[in-house]
């Protein structure tokens, strides 16, 4: 597993599916979405900050 995903800056578009993580919404291209089986995002508190983690199995 290991983060499988660019953060990208942008609004989002069709192309893109919503996952609601702690109240803060987050985007990922659905085509990476539909070819990654298994995807978990995680919202904590960590030594550099609050932070996103993205984990993904194939």
């Amino acid at each position: 597993m290991g983060v499988a995903f660019d953060w990208v800056q942008d609004e989002p578009t069709e192309n893109d599916e919503m996952f609601d993580v702690e109240g803060v919404n987050v985007f990922i291209d659905k085509k990476t979405v539909n070819k990654t089986p298994y995807i978990n995002i995680d919202y904590g508190n960590f030594p550099w900050g609050d932070d996103f983690i993205i984990n993904y199995s194939k």
